[in-house]
């Protein structure tokens, strides 16, 4: 007697057990953070730019994110979150199909966010960077495999239905293999793009400004392979547990942090004209602060220029513009704060690489918006004696 009342306890105190708290804390501290930042992204591009490849690449991946969201939190309605024994009979398929149709937009999603960090790096990176066919072809390989699991994992049986209602008679292929491959096919691509910063930084001679972006836009890769690593026992957990509703939480909520910070750390370099056009001196300054000093804080003296003239050594640096040549039009067209002098000038090729920056779209991107000084030849508006 003693027994059963023991185990009529432990079955009302499991009943009291549920994890949805846990998925909708991590659904309220990341999609939020990724729907503003969409938000401004796109509101940025569409007031100092235009929208480009990235940005609907990133919209398609915050979509799928929603989508997915939309689905686990029906799932949790319906059951996910709760001990197996305890989801109500009636409700059973209905989490399955929710499960199902989260499977089917996690790769899509994440296919969508990658391509578009791709894409940003094609966008902001000078046009003879030499890396334009490797991030294509990049970019190509991301479309590639991740329609080809979204795919798999929308035929992964056979009748389709068959997944969520086992009455019906099918086959499904090996789940477990199909996770290990999808997640060690991720977390090389996720490396390839965490190490793209170093072999760009090597061969280009880029401002400090954008190795940091750069560094910002791939660091969404460390994340993502975190998250990888992280869910891998997870996932093998998953496939002998006893308690699938309950286990596979801790796959879902890493997979909305994995998602929800890879869409808001890359959309933060493209709403940086944003922050500059709202605080100009906090950035003008922040900026100035970063550039360093010494020999690598700007170009060498190499004489006069046809467009002007350089003097003086390291640290502050005073430069001369004559009056209507090149060299003084392309200074009043940029802001005071902004100096090209963080490139040093190792082949000779400064003045093309300022002009090819200067029409760049992420010059214009961020600077369209500022007002243009005006340069004044010499003698005009000279007070009369």
């Amino acid at each position: 007697m003693a027994l059963v009342n023991l185990a009529v306890l432990a079955r009302e105190v499991a009943t009291m057990q549920s994890r949805a708290t846990t998925i909708y804390g991590f659904m309220g501290a990341f999609v939020p953070l990724a729907f503003m930042a969409v938000c401004l992204r796109l509101y940025t591009r569409f007031k100092f730019a235009k929208i480009g490849g990235d940005d609907i690449a990133i919209s398609i991946g915050f979509v799928g994110y929603t989508g997915l969201m939309i689905a686990t939190i029906y799932a949790v309605k319906y059951g996910l979150g709760l001990h197996i024994w305890d989801v109500p009979i009636e409700t059973g398929v209905s989490m399955q199909k929710c499960g199902f149709t989260s499977q089917v937009l996690y790769p899509s999603s994440l296919g969508a966010i990658k391509l578009s960090i791709i894409l940003f790096l094609l966008r902001v990176l000078p046009a003879d960077n030499g890396w334009n066919k490797p991030l294509y072809g990049l970019a190509g390989w991301v479309v590639a495999s991740e329609s080809a699991f979204t795919i798999a994992l929308f035929l992964q049986c056979r009748p389709i239905n068959f997944y969520w209602d086992k009455t019906v008679g099918g086959t499904c292929f090996d789940q477990p293999k199909f996770y290990y491959v999808d997640a060690a096919l991720n977390m090389t691509t996720d490396i390839v793009i965490l190490s793209l910063p170093w072999f760009i930084f090597r061969n280009l001679n880029l401002s400090r400004r954008k190795k940091y972006e750069l560094l910002l836009i791939c660091s969404v890769g460390v994340f993502t392979l975190i998250s990888s690593i992280v869910r891998l026992p997870y996932l093998h957990n998953l496939n002998q547990s006893l308690d699938p509703t309950w286990d596979v939480v801790d796959i879902c909520i890493w997979s909305i942090a994995e998602l929800g910070s890879a869409i808001t750390l890359s959309s933060v370099p493209a709403i940086r004209p944003l922050i500059v056009h709202h605080f100009p001196r906090y950035m003008g300054s922040l900026l100035k602060g970063s550039t360093g000093s010494g020999r690598n804080s700007g170009i060498k003296n190499s004489g006069s220029h046809r467009g002007g003239a350089t003097t003086g050594g390291s640290g502050n640096r005073k430069t001369t513009t004559y009056p209507g040549s090149e060299a003084a039009d392309q200074a009043s067209a940029k802001p005071s704060w902004f100096s090209y002098t963080e490139l040093e000038d190792v082949d000779g090729s400064l003045r093309k690489k300022r002009s090819a920056d200067m029409e760049s779209q992420e010059h214009i991107l961020e600077h369209e918006h500022e007002p243009r000084s005006v340069a004044v030849p010499a003698g005009v508006g000279k007070a009369k004696s």
